[in-house]
């Protein structure tokens, strides 16, 4: 069987000759395994970063905040919505659907997260999911001037 990867992050060349990266090579192969999962492109969704801030911006029509499931668990990011099996869809309408273009269907996406970010804010206004997040760069990763004496 092939694989559409570049790398085969079990090759022994990785593994043997780098020494301290091994944390690095699991999260690509996080990433990997992440990337066969999720495949689907729902809910679409747009990703914007201003210097430090970064916004995920997701197409959450006819859900309100109740419906949405966000967690935050070993830096995966993840949304979802269970859709609940409900014959009574039109209960807040008279008579049938002629046409039902909104997609109201069970969906989970997933983002990785690096060390340095955290999840400062979500909120859902017109339809819009928007989850704020920001790189906070530890004292000790910080560049620091040292003075020529």
């Amino acid at each position: 069987m092939t694989s559409k990867f570049l790398l085969d992050l079990t090759h022994p060349s990785f593994s043997k000759s780098l020494i301290g990266f091994d944390s690095l090579f699991n999260e690509l192969s996080k990433l990997q395994h992440l990337d066969r999962e999720s495949s689907s492109s729902y809910p679409p969704y747009n990703l914007y970063s201003d210097g430090e801030i970064y916004t995920i911006e997701m197409a959450m029509a006819g859900l309100s905040s109740k419906d949405i499931d966000i967690e935050l668990k070993e830096r995966v990011l993840t949304i979802s919505y269970e859709k609940k099996n409900d014959d009574n869809d039109t209960a807040n309408h008279k008579g049938l659907a002629n046409h039902k273009g909104l997609a109201n269907r069970s969906f989970r996406r997933s983002f990785n997260l690096a060390e340095d970010i955290v999840v400062n804010k979500a909120s859902l206004k017109n339809g819009l999911l928007s989850i704020v997040l920001e790189k906070i760069i530890p004292e000790d990763k910080k560049p620091i001037k040292i003075k020529v004496s």
